[in-house]
């Protein structure tokens, strides 16, 4: 679109291929969030597919942009988007997606197996900690799940389940011990809140 903008003559068939362009752009957009939103029901979510969606709002934006610099010459596209883009991913850092990853995890699964210990202590920020602490301390999937399961115990990579669990906790503790006032992390201090709320429990049958 922008390019037929820049190198072509302005006329109303253009102006008029354009807005149908963009017209079946946002049909694309709706039906790639659905499809989404499907894939996640199914196979949760992820910190990937989060940002999925947020490329796709962000999509939106930015093409409402560029079809109305087609219309407003004067229309500061350039800044439009820059400011359009930062501010989306500022709001989406600050949102701290991995918590909600975890919270919609734990909301969605009636148990919880190893695989989602490995998502929970290896793949999210501590951000989702205030989540992930209070599952891990309270055994909320081992009793039913992990002792029942033939392969809990099973090493993966030379590394156990409960290793997992245990260096996610010395990971958060030791952080809170070696930071001063100068390289202070929000998410690390609230973190060692609930790390010291919710003591480790060891579980019968862990190696």
């Amino acid at each position: 679109m922008l390019l037929c903008s820049a190198f072509f003559k302005e006329s109303k068939l253009l102006r008029l291929i354009l807005t149908a362009i963009t017209i079946c752009t946002y049909i694309m957009i709706i039906s790639a969030t659905y499809r989404m939103l499907l894939y996640i029901s199914v196979y949760h979510l992820t910190f990937l597919r989060l940002f999925v969606l947020l490329c796709l709002f962000i999509d939106i934006f930015v093409l409402a942009g560029v079809i109305t610099g087609e219309y407003n010459k004067k229309f500061p596209l350039f800044r439009y988007c820059v400011i359009v883009i930062s501010l989306s991913y500022l709001a989406f850092s600050f949102a701290r997606p991995d918590y909600f990853i975890a919270y919609y995890l734990s909301e969605q699964k009636e148990s919880l197996d190893e695989e989602d210990i490995i998502f929970f202590t290896t793949e999210l920020s501590v951000d989702a900690a205030p989540v992930v602490l209070p599952i891990l301390a309270n055994n909320h999937w081992t009793r039913k799940t992990l002792i029942e399961d033939s392969n809990y115990d099973q090493e993966i990579s030379g590394v156990t389940y409960q290793y997992y669990i245990d260096n996610y906790y010395s990971k958060i503790i030791s952080s809170a011990n070696e930071r001063d006032i100068r390289d202070f992390n929000y998410a690390f201090s609230i973190a060692t809140k609930y790390a010291e709320k919710n003591p480790l429990k060891k579980i019968d049958g862990f190696k």
